[in-house]
C-alpha cells in the first residue's frame, strides 16, 4: 500500500508540474510526456540528405533529445559506442578548465560527424538542462507571445553543461547551456517531434519551434482529437480577455462541437407579430365602419327643411278652403 501511494503521488506531481496557469489561462502539456522516453529531434538546417535514424548516426547534424516537464531517462538513448558520450558530458570552467555532469537531465544536444576519407568519426554530446523532475525549479514557463495566451506557451529548462562565450579562448565567465521549447498552437494533434526548426540565439542558449495543439490553453477544448472541434479556431477575446473558441458559421458552443438548430416553425416573436398585425387590421376595419356609420346620420338639408315647412304646408290649405 505505501509503494502504490508512492507511485500515485510521484504521478500527481509530475501531473502538477506539467501544468501552468496565466492570469487569463491556462495550459496542460502533460499528454506530451514520454514515460522512461525521449523525443529525437533533428536540427534541420543541417544535411537535408541525411538519415534521421537514430540508431544509425550517419549524419553530420545535431540532434536534440528532450522530455517535456521530465528528465530523459538513460536507457532511453539509442544503441551505439557514440551515444555513451551522454552519460557524462563535459562542460567549460574558468580559464581552461573543464567541468563534468552525470546527473539527471530534460535535454541533451548531440552531435555525430561520420568518419570521412579516412577520419574517425567523431561524437560530442552537450547536457541542456539540469534535473527537473526532481527540481521543477530548472524549468520556467512563459506565454509565446505575452498579452496573448492564444498564440501558445513556451518552457525553458535552465542549468546545462557550462558554455564558454568566447569561444576556444580561456572563459572568463561561463554560461549554463539553456534550451526552450516554444509549443505554437495549432490543430495538430499527429505532430511527430523529428524535424524541427533550432535557433541558437546567444551563446549556448537553444529554442525549437515545435506545432501542437497542447500547446494551445484549455479554455480552446480539444474534441475528436481536433482544436476546437475543426469548427473553429482559438484566439483571444479582447472583450473577455480570455482565449476561446470562435465558431465557423454554423457551429455554437464552448468547443464549436454544437450545430446551430434553425427552427423550422414560427418562433415566438414571429407569432407575437402575427397577433399584433391581425388586431391592427381589425381595428382599422371597425374604425372605417363606425367613420361610415357617423356619416351617415348627417342631416340632410333640404330634408331637414321640408320636415319643418310641412305642417304650415297643411293648415294654409285648411283655413283657405
Amino acid at each position: 500500500m505505501r509503494v502504490l501511494a508512492g507511485v500515485l503521488a510521484m504521478a500527481a506531481l509530475a501531473a502538477s508540474q506539467c501544468t501552468q496557469s496565466f492570469p487569463n489561462a491556462t495550459f496542460d502539456l502533460s499528454k506530451l510526456r514520454v514515460p522512461h522516453g525521449t523525443y529525437t529531434v533533428r536540427d534541420n538546417r543541417g544535411n537535408q540528405n541525411a538519415t534521421v535514424d537514430p540508431q544509425n548516426p550517419s549524419y553530420d547534424s545535431y540532434i536534440y533529445m528532450f522530455n517535456v516537464c521530465d528528465n530523459v531517462e538513460p536507457d532511453a538513448f539509442p544503441a551505439g559506442p557514440s551515444w555513451s558520450t551522454c552519460e557524462t558530458t563535459t562542460g567549460a570552467g574558468r580559464g581552461f578548465g573543464k567541468t563534468t555532469l552525470s546527473t539527471p537531465s530534460a535535454a541533451f544536444q548531440y552531435l555525430y560527424l561520420a568518419g570521412k576519407n579516412g577520419a574517425a568519426p567523431y561524437a560530442e554530446c552537450h547536457r541542456l538542462s539540469a534535473d527537473v523532475a526532481s527540481h521543477p525549479g530548472n524549468e520556467t514557463w512563459s506565454l509565446v507571445e505575452p498579452g496573448n495566451p492564444s498564440r501558445g506557451v513556451q518552457v525553458r529548462y535552465e542549468g546545462g553543461d557550462l558554455c564558454c562565450a568566447n569561444g576556444m579562448s580561456a572563459c572568463s565567465d561561463p554560461q549554463p547551456r539553456s534550451l526552450e521549447l516554444q509549443f505554437f498552437c495549432k490543430d495538430d494533434t499527429a505532430n511527430v517531434f523529428d524535424r524541427e526548426t533550432v535557433l541558437e540565439y546567444g551563446k549556448c542558449h537553444y529554442k525549437i519551434w515545435l506545432d501542437t495543439a497542447s500547446g494551445c490553453p484549455t479554455q480552446c477544448p480539444i474534441v475528436s482529437g481536433h482544436l476546437c472541434s475543426g469548427h473553429g479556431v482559438c484566439d483571444f477575446d479582447t472583450t473577455s480577455k480570455q482565449p476561446r473558441c470562435f465558431c465557423n458559421e454554423g457551429f455554437q458552443g464552448n468547443s464549436c462541437s454544437d450545430p446551430v438548430v434553425v427552427q423550422s416553425g414560427l418562433s415566438a416573436a414571429g407569432m407575437v407579430l402575427i397577433f399584433v398585425s391581425i388586431f391592427l387590421v381589425f381595428f382599422l376595419v371597425v374604425l372605417y365602419y363606425l367613420w361610415r356609420k357617423i356619416r351617415s346620420l348627417r342631416l340632410d338639408p333640404n330634408a331637414y327643411k321640408s320636415l319643418t315647412g310641412g305642417p304650415e304646408a297643411d293648415g294654409a290649405a285648411i283655413y283657405d278652403d
